[in-house]
């Protein structure tokens, strides 16, 4: 089972002074990120227009729907 929300990286840093556990980026979070990346280097012509300003809540959202679609479907078939 893939949980999204696991960390990509485990690697625990304590800092006590701060009563703080940091665990990097989650799964999900990194994935999201590597998804976000190829589709801006996609768009490149778009930036050059002037126009990737106006998609970038797209992609954003498409980056997420596709890293929620994967999570689920390595969940539904683990190996």
């Amino acid at each position: 089972m893939t949980d999204g929300n696991e960390s990509a990286f485990p690697e625990v840093q304590e800092i006590p002074q701060f009563n703080f556990h940091t665990y990097g980026l989650s799964k999900r979070e990194y994935i999201a990120t590597q998804l976000m990346g190829g589709i801006l280097a996609s768009l490149t012509e778009k930036a050059a227009n002037g126009r990737l300003s106006e998609d970038l809540k797209e992609v954003a959202a498409i980056a997420t729907l596709a890293t929620d679609e994967l999570i689920d479907a390595l969940n539904k078939n683990p190996k």
